[in-house]
């Protein structure tokens, strides 16, 4: 894939390989546990190249996903999926949500034709704040979408190591951050605890205070049995210590 420093523009050429027209990859739409019960729909393509994600192999093999989905398409499936299962949230995950314009646009359409209590973004934040006026477009959904915020490191170097992208993306993210607040939209912020591990946790957690957020983090932990997970992170030099743990913090405590 075509690498551009410029997150926007690498955020473009992902999605070239994912969208068409309206229409996005999507590989799978089930009901799940997460957060109790939740319907998830599972798309491809990233900005990012994660060491520890899940989703790795697929967001690094596109063009062997050929099912794209147009808007409609995805609220009907889910719509389908909560009245089976008499649940009340949704959710986008796998790949970025929001990797430009054209995915964002698409998110909508569909945030606008669930019939659901609670939609999640799950984002790392990057585009959104690189370009904020993309979160005017969700002002008409505002009542019903909370975003979740994947913060991958606490400083450039450790953010490059994580992500193989450039440290200085990682401003985007906090950035984000402020936007939401000034916005006034509902969300939280994530972290891996085995990546960041205490002396991470104490770091992030006084960057979200000079941010003015008030709320949790969410603190996941390490999942190594997925594919290469426990490679990719041995080659970026992570020594990981496993603690089987997910939990929050406050952020001011």
């Amino acid at each position: 894939m075509e690498f551009s420093n410029d997150p926007v523009e690498y955020g473009k050429v992902i999605e070239q390989k994912v969208m068409k027209g309206n229409e996005r990859k999507y590989y799978k739409i089930k009901y799940t546990k997460w957060y109790g019960s939740i319907i998830s729909a599972y798309t491809l393509g990233c900005i990012l190249r994660c060491a520890y994600c899940w989703n790795y192999n697929k967001n690094q093999n596109l063009s062997k996903y050929r099912s794209f989905k147009s808007p409609r398409e995805v609220a009907k499936r889910i719509n389908k999926l909560l009245e089976e299962h008499n649940c009340r949230f949704c959710r986008v995950t796998g790949g970025e949500a929001i990797l430009g314009y054209r995915s964002a646009e698409h998110l909508v359409e569909i945030i606008n034709n669930v019939e659901v209590e609670q939609f999640l973004v799950e984002t790392n934040g990057i585009i959104l704040g690189r370009c904020p006026e993309i979160l005017d477009m969700f002002e008409d959904v505002k009542n019903k979408v909370v975003f979740r915020v994947s913060i991958k490191g606490y400083d450039y170097s450790h953010f490059e190591r994580v992500t193989d992208r450039p440290g200085h993306w990682l401003d985007y993210t906090f950035n984000c951050i402020r936007e939401l607040s000034r916005r006034k939209y509902s969300y939280w912020v994530c972290i891996m605890d085995e990546i960041f591990q205490e002396e991470g946790i104490q770091k992030i957690k006084s960057i979200l205070s000079s941010l003015g957020y008030q709320g949790h983090i969410e603190v996941e932990s390490l999942n190594l049995s997925y594919p290469g997970v426990k490679e990719r992170l041995e080659e970026r030099g992570f020594k990981i210590t496993k603690r089987y743990r997910d939990f929050y913090v406050e952020c001011n405590t």
